[in-house]
């Protein structure tokens, strides 16, 4: 270590990028096929390919979804211009059956009364919502670059992650036909559509891991942030190091310039761990140490590196409170169905707590990434060292599902119990004002919960705001 501070920290905080070429007209469908294979590969390439293939590849992607749509809801459409083709069917017409059939569709649809509107506003709120995607991945799919380079990157890799999509409907069309029957048959009777919210929700999962998958690697320019020498800051105030002494305290705040070197932040042990046990073993350890004691974690955590392990502890915190809703909502799910005026069967059950488990995971997914995507509206600072403090931070916002939960619980025995009558039989203004005071006590703690986790958040935030590593 030398004597004093340099001017910049020689600590890199992006990997290194790798040269990607753009895909070529030629190889634009092989491209396709190969991206549903290895994401990973194909994710820098596709980043680097112009707008003009991206927007081709994904309206052919909706073509096909939509085409996939109406041979699994049983729209004749598809099935009425297959038997229109007389004999065995060409490679020019199969390739163009997807196509003709949405086409189709679309024209009857614009027939029927009143259906134009609605056209017109999916016409609009599709791309709008591919848009709100790829602005909810940018943090999580930055490299290093520029906040406008990472949403164009993330744009692209969204729109093309349609095709995904299109292999995510024949899926569910496979279990749709095949394999939910024989489930029906092993477990008892299926409840409706149950087995198709299932797939719908599997699908969607499975579109978000390619996504990640797609992005997991840049092969862009070194330009941004994350390749720019950063100067030394100190942690507590921002007063710039550079020419003291490593063993002073800084002159503004007194803090030690030693806490504010690379060497004191490094990667928690849940990013060193291997083993399952291990990993399980150091995310009870970090959580625990993020709910008691975050002044100890947070100063400590090197937020310029580690993202992949970052966003895996995000994925076990989006399960835990996945598992979480499925043991307050499913287990009274489950007791009302046991019940002798229902009597619903082992399937119906299983299927209805594997809903309960998938959406509350992607609820709380969706809900983590517009968090992460606000804090970094809200801060002048690098995509990447927002993505990893909102990652580990998340085990702040156990005490929200853990009120909601006891807030619901508490109006079911209020409910079971007939309280709630004794106060709409108050008369007059005292019936009114206790109404709103008996739905206060169920809701304040859901209130004090968001305010709590917020202000944890908050200073995490603060506490890594400077971070040299």
């Amino acid at each position: 270590m030398s004597s004093t501070i340099p001017e910049y920290w020689d600590v890199p905080t992006a990997d290194a990028p790798r040269e990607a070429r753009p895909i070529g007209w030629c190889l634009l469908l092989p491209a396709v096929l190969a991206s549903l294979v290895v994401p990973t590969r194909l994710g820098p390439r596709i980043a680097r390919t112009s707008f003009t293939k991206i927007a081709l590849v994904h309206v052919a992607g909706l073509a096909l979804a939509l085409a996939g749509l109406l041979l699994v809801t049983g729209t004749g459409s598809l099935a009425v211009l297959r038997d229109t083709f007389q004999g065995p069917l060409t490679l020019s017409e199969k390739l163009r059956l997807p196509f003709v059939a949405a086409t189709e569709w679309l024209y009857e649809m614009s027939q029927v009364p009143g259906a134009l509107l609605p056209l017109l506003f999916g016409v609009v709120a599709i791309p709008a919502t591919f848009f709100v995607l790829a602005a909810l991945s940018t943090p999580i799919l930055a490299a290093g670059e520029r906040t406008r380079s990472a949403l164009a990157r993330a744009t692209k890799l969204v729109f093309w992650s349609v095709m995904h999509g299109v292999l995510a409907i024949a899926v569910i069309e496979l279990t749709r036909r095949l394999w939910w029957t024989d489930i029906a048959e092993c477990l008892g009777s299926t409840p409706g559509d149950l087995p198709e919210i299932v797939a719908c929700l599997l699908a969607l999962l499975y579109w978000r891991q390619a996504l990640m998958r797609l992005g997991a690697r840049y092969g862009g320019p070194p330009l941004g942030p994350g390749w720019t020498p950063r100067r030394p800051l100190c942690n507590g105030c921002g007063y710039v190091l550079t020419g003291l002494s490593p063993e002073g305290r800084c002159p503004e705040c007194g803090l030690e310039i030693a806490r504010s070197l690379p060497e004191a932040r490094a990667l928690p042990d849940w990013a060193q761990a291997q083993w399952p046990w291990q990993r399980a073993a150091a995310y009870v350890r970090a959580a625990w140490t993020i709910l008691r004691r975050p002044q100890s974690f947070f100063p400590q955590l090197a937020v310029q590196r580690g993202r992949e392990e970052a966003l895996r502890f995000a994925d076990w915190t989006c399960w835990l409170v996945g598992g979480w809703a499925v043991l307050n909502a499913g287990a009274a799910f489950v007791v009302e169905r046991v019940s002798e005026h229902y009597q619903s069967t082992p399937g119906e059950i299983v299927l209805v707590l594997a809903v309960f488990l998938l959406a509350a995971r992607l609820a709380a997914w969706v809900g983590w990434a517009a968090l992460n995507l606000l804090a970094c509206m809200l801060t002048r600072r690098g995509l990447r060292p927002i993505t990893v403090t909102t990652c580990y931070a998340l085990p702040a916002f156990f005490l929200l599902p853990v009120l909601v939960a006891a807030g619901g619980w508490g109006i079911a025995a209020t409910y079971a119990l007939h309280w709630e009558e004794y106060i709409w039989r108050l008369p007059g203004l005292a019936g009114k004002w206790g109404e709103i005071l008996f739905n206060f006590l169920f809701i304040s703690p859901a209130v004090f919960a968001v305010a709590w986790s917020l202000r944890r958040y908050a200073r995490a935030l603060r506490a890594t705001q400077y971070a040299a590593a």
